[in-house]
């Protein structure tokens, strides 16, 4: 009797381990696999999800859908800043847009609170809209939806505001148009600066940047700094803090991730009290809408004179040159 007891144990251990396995082993899969609508394939469903009147075939209305999984979040909120770009840019020509999130993103909450985002966004609570979407609620997706209701691109996983700019004038405009080489920085020495919503780093609360009491120095990531290049910018900001003792005022443009800079700044120590997001598109720094257009510089540096104008506007990189050959002011 106490074999057989043990035997009968055993087996539900195997069993529960099996189906532990098993759960788990399903959700990894789901997590991988890449299965979105195909081209051609009807969008009703996720229409219907969305909670969305459908639109009649006379319409020239365009949906670009954007899914934003849990596990998978690092151009999300880039994706989200540039897709209002695209929104108010396109939506009198047929462009509506709409973004989904799984489980809790509280940044992007907090700019479609502040009226940064005015497209709806709309939380997948029982991962319904992933399973119209024929995808998984762990990683990101975008869906193009033509007036005839049928899906006309999809991906899963990675894509970035370039592939949403080419797609949205491909499928709106019939072409994609490029921008010159280089663009114009409009700020000029002697003027003051821009009126700027900006974003404090460490509490998102939404500041003009006439209230920030302004330092000597300003540090503006621009809209085209790779962001992948972040932690080497951060890395030289470091040197700066500790070995001259300054404390720059720090913005960063819109398509900045504020996770990926508190990431990046606390792994080196760096305190954030003078770090901002750019709230908005600020064209004086160049074209937001052609987000990896080149510019002379990634990163500009702004030294100011002590009436609040412009006294002098150089790269990253000269202006580090100069400190470290001792020619700084």
């Amino acid at each position: 009797m106490r074999l057989i007891l043990t035997a009968v144990i055993i087996v539900g251990l195997n069993l529960s381990s099996l189906w532990v396995y098993y759960h788990y082993s399903r959700q990894d899969r789901e997590a991988l696999t890449p299965s979105i609508l195909p081209y051609g394939a009807s969008a009703v469903p996720v229409l219907d999800r969305l909670g969305f009147q459908r639109p009649h075939s006379t319409e020239n209305r365009w949906w670009l859908i954007l899914y934003f999984g849990e596990r998978s979040r690092h151009w999300a909120i880039p994706n989200l800043k540039y897709a209002q770009i695209l929104y108010e840019r396109f939506h009198t020509s047929g462009l509506h847009v709409v973004g989904v999130i799984a489980g809790s993103f509280p940044e992007a909450q907090r700019l479609a609170e502040l009226g940064l985002i005015t497209f709806p966004l709309i939380r997948d609570r029982d991962r319904a809209i992933a399973h119209a979407l024929g995808g998984s609620p762990w990683l990101d997706a975008c869906l193009f939806v033509d007036p005839h209701k049928k899906a006309r691109f999809s991906t899963v996983d990675f894509f970035d505001p370039e592939d949403l700019r080419q797609l949205t004038e491909k499928f709106l405009m019939g072409k994609v148009s490029y921008p010159e080489s280089t663009i114009e920085i409009r700020l000029r020495e002697g003027e003051r600066l821009p009126e700027l919503r900006l974003l404090k780093l460490d509490d998102l609360e939404l500041v003009s940047l006439t209230d920030v009491q302004s330092p000597p120095f300003l540090i503006i990531f621009t809209a085209t700094c790779p962001t992948c290049r972040l932690s080497e910018y951060l890395g030289e900001y470091v040197s700066i803090e500790h070995q001259w003792g300054v404390r720059p005022l720090v913005i960063f443009s819109q398509n900045f991730s504020r996770d990926d800079i508190l990431c990046e700044a606390r792994s080196r120590g760096i305190d954030t009290a003078r770090f901002y997001v750019a709230a908005e598109a600020a064209g004086e720094i160049g074209d937001p809408y052609y987000w990896s257009a080149s510019r002379t510089a990634e990163v500009l540096v702004i030294e100011m004179n002590y009436d609040g104008t412009i006294k002098r506007i150089e790269p990253w990189e000269k202006w580090m040159a100069r400190w470290e050959g001792g020619t700084s002011p």
